[in-house]
């Protein structure tokens, strides 16, 4: 990975946490310690109704279409998993 894809998935990763931070119930403080690997709703992080608002959001944002049928849940559960998808959409 180049520096820039580095940054680049620095800034997805960013905004993917603050995005699912605002659709989430959970306390601001348990969002400072979201571990990248883990499925995000089992960790109690999201529930699937907020993940889902969290999608839209995520489309909207980078202007990409996300087709979960094509993922593994525990891939696009996880914060990196999540990332590494919108990244690969959005470089193509």
């Amino acid at each position: 990975m180049s520096r820039e894809e580095g940054k680049g998935m620095e800034s997805v990763q960013s905004k993917l946490t603050e995005i699912l931070r605002h659709h989430s119930d959970q306390d601001e403080s348990k969002w400072n310690q979201v571990p990248q690997t883990g499925n995000l709703a089992e960790l109690g992080f999201i529930d699937s109704f907020g993940f889902l608002s969290a999608v839209e959001e995520m489309e909207k944002h980078f202007k990409i279409t996300l087709d979960f049928s094509e993922y593994d849940p525990d891939v696009f559960l996880s914060l990196q998993g999540l990332s590494d998808i919108v990244q690969r959409k959005v470089n193509s």
